[in-house]
């Protein structure tokens, strides 16, 4: 079957894989499904995520004919930009949208790509749906929240009982966002409008209902990579440029450490972070690992005693372990699982890496 979206869960013990289909459930260590689900008709599933190792998923989908366009699309949009420099335009390497969607055509259609299906695989139900003026384009999951990304928008609603809870204006073309998972209180972190290198940061604190926003300045060209702790303590960003990756403190907005890559330019396309190392993906099928200094962190309450727009101050670390790797096939994501890096392809193979060299590798469709 064709896959057409995979993302890891909140701790990244097990992915989810969205076919023309249906969907897939992978375990992280060792690579195994766990369970699929195919639907009836024509109809597949286009993005998706899931919540924890629950058997609540979420996903958008399309007719099985369009979502297979959809994939061949996205992986002649990956090959041409993996030979360029800079994407062929701004944020298109991560979403390349299928012309000739519209919601007036959505008559007898079962799935569709501006609606987010809440799935209970357990119970072979759906319990909830959410429905969006435009194409959703990534959805993440919390302990409470559900947070949906849309062209221009972020919409974050409530679990429990879908209630809208905040929407965000962000940067053309929905770049990738991140959000913090093991508190009460979070992080959310998006690309700000207007300015393509700024980062907004909203603190969201539940039990007083309450938001506080703050903004980082962290490139000086397009973002197009970031991710957020699973604490929300440590925000990590990459550019089109290629060059830096920054690691950000988010309570003080202080920059923590800047690693410089190598000269030649490649695009950063996705960062992962875990038990203090740093991964870097590019479009070029390389990836880094860094390791990370240690940094003061702070309750996500403190955030109001800060001073916002403090200049931070500037801090070169060396790597304690550096680590370049180059896979041929194309990446679509990756993940930290203990001392070894997960990376899944657009081919539909992985490749588990360690820093020993003792590599495994299979295919998902097995």
């Amino acid at each position: 079957s064709t896959f057409t979206h995979v993302s890891f869960n909140q701790d990244n013990s097990c992915f989810i894989a969205g076919k023309v289909d249906g969907f897939s459930v992978f375990n992280s260590y060792p690579v195994k499904e766990i369970f699929r689900r195919t639907f009836d008709g024509q109809f597949g599933v286009k993005v998706c995520a899931m919540h924890y190792r629950t058997s609540l998923v979420a996903f958008t989908g399309d007719r099985t004919d369009l979502l297979k366009q959809y994939v061949h699309q996205q992986s002649q949009l990956q090959q041409q930009n993996s030979k360029l420099e800079y994407p062929i335009d701004k944020f298109q390497h991560l979403h390349s949208p299928i012309g000739g969607f519209s919601i007036e055509d959505q008559t007898e259609q079962k799935f569709y790509p501006n609606v987010v299906y809440l799935f209970d695989d357990a119970e072979n139900k759906f319990v909830g749906r959410l429905r969006f003026a435009s194409e959703v384009y990534s959805i993440k999951f919390r302990k409470d929240c559900i947070v949906i990304s849309l062209l221009h928008q972020i919409y974050v609603h409530s679990l429990k009982d879908l209630q809208l809870l905040d929407v965000i204006n962000t940067a053309d073309f929905a770049p990738q966002f991140g959000i913090s998972t093991t508190e009460d209180d979070f992080v959310l972190a998006y690309v700000t409008p207007g300015s393509s290198g700024r980062v907004g940061l909203n603190f969201y604190f539940p039990a007083t209902n309450k938001i506080e926003r703050r903004y980082i300045d962290c490139h000086k060209s397009n973002i197009t990579a970031l991710h957020l702790s699973e604490d929300g303590q440590l925000l990590i960003t990459g550019s089109e440029e290629g060059k830096y990756i920054r690691c950000f403190q988010t309570v003080c907005q202080q920059l923590i450490c800047s690693f410089e890559r190598d000269v030649d330019k490649q695009i950063i396309t996705s960062l992962q972070c875990r038990n203090n190392q740093v991964v870097c993906f590019t479009n070029k099928g390389q990836f880094w690992v860094f390791q990370l200094p240690k940094f003061e962190t702070y309750q996500l309450a403190k955030v109001y005693e800060m001073i916002e727009g403090e200049a931070p101050k500037f801090q070169k670390q060396k790597c304690q372990w550096k680590k370049t790797i180059t896979i041929e096939q194309l990446q679509m994501c990756g993940c930290i699982i203990e001392e070894s890096v997960l990376v899944l392809t657009v081919k539909n193979l992985w490749y588990l890496i360690n820093k020993n060299d003792v590599n495994q590798n299979g295919s998902i469709e097995q």
